[in-house]
């Protein structure tokens, strides 16, 4: 008779079976790994938001009839709450909620997020479930001053850099820097 033998039959059951276990692992691994990607450009790309407001910002927006219809920041910024994981764009405004004083130094701002100041909350995003916070270096809060922009970290002039890291529960990594020349890069 012809046909295959049992041994024959279980030997290419346990390959196969080896062979699924072992792309079923790596199609997790390469999920976790595009949603740590896409947190990470989320990040990015937010940060490039407040900076590229900061930079095409003006003193005033003027309507039709030249009468002033909205009031322009004294600057924009990036917030990062590490405790819920969320991260958003704000403005800041001098002491008075203007922008009129934003260079005296009894009203001018503080330069970090204070509640209330956010642009929309359309602006407000959250890292995925499965990624957390590794480590943060002064990021709590970044603010673009137009029209340069100068960089305030974290309210001061003081720090020139600032990162995190954000990782899978499997811990894999991802960084995400600025420094206070507004330079931002990503490993």
């Amino acid at each position: 008779m012809r046909g295959y033998t049992l041994v024959e039959i279980l030997v290419v059951i346990i390959i196969t079976a080896t062979m699924s276990g072992i792309l079923v692992l790596y199609s997790r691994t390469s999920e976790q790994q595009i949603i740590l990607f896409r947190d990470q450009a989320k990040l990015i790309g937010m940060i490039f938001r407040a900076k590229s407001l900061a930079v095409t910002s003006k003193t005033t927006i003027i309507d039709i009839e030249g009468v002033p219809n909205e009031i322009i920041p004294c600057a924009y910024g990036f917030n990062f709450n590490r405790s819920d994981k969320t991260f958003r764009i704000f403005r800041e405004f001098d002491q008075n909620g203007k922008n009129e004083n934003c260079l005296t130094p009894d009203l001018k701002p503080n330069y970090i997020y204070n509640p209330g100041e956010d642009m929309s909350p359309e602006e407000i995003q959250i890292l995925g479930e499965n990624v957390e916070v590794a480590a943060i270096t002064n990021l709590e809060n970044i603010v673009f001053i137009p029209p340069e922009p100068k960089v305030y970290i974290n309210g001061s002039e003081i720090f020139t850099n600032a990162s995190i890291i954000i990782e899978t529960l499997t811990g894999i990594q991802k960084t995400v820097k600025i420094n206070n020349f507004g330079q931002i890069t990503s490993q």
